[in-house]
């Protein structure tokens, strides 16, 4: 996590991930984020102290996106692939 503006950065902390982010998506509340990868990884993560919590990683092709269903923080829909959702 960085903090700061213009070209003063500075790094706050970090949160170790498996392959590059693909997609982030913040909830209604702003308390939870979801995080995919492009190793095919989904990561369910609190704002506040950035602790990830692995959803899925049953597949190798990266998410490509990620949403919550509204209103919703529990179910999740993502898609890896062109045609394959995933709903929980």
């Amino acid at each position: 996590m960085l903090k700061g503006q213009d070209q003063t950065w500075t790094t706050v902390g970090d949160v170790p991930l498996f392959g590059s982010v693909t997609s982030i998506t913040l909830n209604n509340s702003g308390g939870n984020l979801l995080i995919g990868t492009d190793f095919g990884r989904l990561y369910q993560m609190s704002a506040s102290d950035l602790k990830p919590n692995l959803l899925e990683s049953s597949h190798i092709e990266p998410v490509l996106f990620a949403s919550f269903k509204n209103g919703d923080s529990e179910t999740v829909a993502f898609e890896y692939f062109l045609v394959s959702i995933k709903v929980y």
